[in-house]
């Protein structure tokens, strides 16, 4: 149950903040905000690099693997306030080249992983299994917010009806108020 799980807006604003009080690591917090602002994958965000993030055009840039085998394909994600002020922060203690590092190497699968779970160990988060709940929220929210499902699926890099359909979800009390619309 918990490989599906996946958190509101205030449950992400919640972890968001626990994350920026008790984070292992000084880039876990602004690594949480950009999976939790654009559904990026664990790999995209270790991929990512400084000069992806395009501040004056609010943009982000998401290196991709998994559009067409074998190769690297990107996609654009526009920048929440948030994350735009999250990573100009990080940016500023920064080096540059890949955004998210462990001392003054590219963090590595096995060190996300570990300080994600180290970070929302024994809090209300813990049962968080990985990144990946950041991904099935925003989709799951953008959908609920009404969001015009061709932008989340160019946000989300979606191709495909099964895609769509394994990563959003409405809240149950969307869904009554979806049917309350219809039979009011």
């Amino acid at each position: 149950m918990w490989d599906c799980l996946f958190l509101g807006l205030k449950e992400i604003e919640g972890a968001l903040e626990y994350a920026k009080d008790n984070a292992i690591s000084p880039c876990i917090y602004p690594m949480v905000v950009m999976a939790a602002h654009t559904g990026a994958r664990r790999s995209e965000l270790l991929r990512s690099q400084a000069h992806d993030f395009d501040f004056t055009g609010k943009v982000v840039t998401i290196r991709e693997k998994k559009r067409v085998r074998g190769q690297y394909s990107t996609r654009r994600v526009p920048l929440s306030s948030l994350l735009a002020s999250a990573m100009a922060k990080w940016m500023k203690e920064h080096p540059g080249g890949f955004t998210f590092l462990a001392g003054d190497q590219p963090l590595t699968r096995d060190q996300a992983h570990g300080f994600f779970q180290r970070t929302f160990a024994s809090s209300k988060w813990q049962r968080l299994k990985g990144w990946h709940v950041f991904r099935h929220s925003f989709a799951s929210n953008c959908a609920a917010k009404g969001t015009d499902q061709r932008s989340i699926d160019t946000w989300m890099g979606h191709q495909t009806e099964e895609q769509r359909r394994r990563y959003r979800h409405l809240f149950p009390d969307q869904q009554q108020k979806e049917l309350g619309r219809v039979f009011s």
